[in-house]
């Protein structure tokens, strides 16, 4: 280090900087991992999942065939192909979003993202309800990204620490 560096003040400078750059670099992270899990979300729907298990050993079951009075219901009321689960109108498709939060601890600034649904019924969705089986969507697309989202935050602490310098 002693190499890199004139003086503990050129160290701390360097600090300084990376220290103003990381909170841009933070947000900027976020917004990407944000509108990748959104997209991966928006695209099982109309498909069968397969169960997945996150890193933390969150599991989600394989989504169970439609009943077949549900597959009825669909092709009476014109829903073609019937047989793609939770896709009828594009609705909880399209209401999938994500925002970047801000939470303010004593003197720190802490950021996050949030992936979600606005729809009534889309935690009916996630966990399922006596007459219907789950069918997770934003549970399982946060589990799957996490080993991107672990790159991207790498990613973003390298172009901090190149803004130091």
């Amino acid at each position: 280090m002693a190499g890199e560096f004139g003086s503990f003040a050129d160290f701390g400078g360097f600090l300084n900087r990376v220290a103003r750059a990381v909170p841009r670099e933070t947000s900027t992270t976020l917004d990407q991992i944000g509108l990748s899990v959104v997209e991966l979300a928006k695209s099982k729907i109309g498909t069968y999942q397969p169960a997945v298990t996150s890193p933390q050993g969150t599991a989600f079951a394989a989504w169970a065939p439609l009943a077949a009075s549900t597959l009825e219901d669909k092709f009476i009321l014109g829903y073609s192909p019937p047989d793609n689960p939770l896709k009828r109108t594009g609705l909880y498709r399209d209401s999938i979003d994500m925002q970047r939060d801000l939470h303010f601890e004593g003197t720190s600034v802490m950021q996050a993202v949030t992936v979600f649904s606005d729809t009534p019924y889309a935690i009916e969705h996630e966990y399922g309800t006596v007459k219907m089986p789950p069918r997770p969507v934003l549970g399982p697309a946060m589990a799957q990204h996490v080993p991107e989202s672990l790159v991207k935050i790498v990613d973003g602490l390298d172009r901090a620490f190149a803004r130091g310098r």
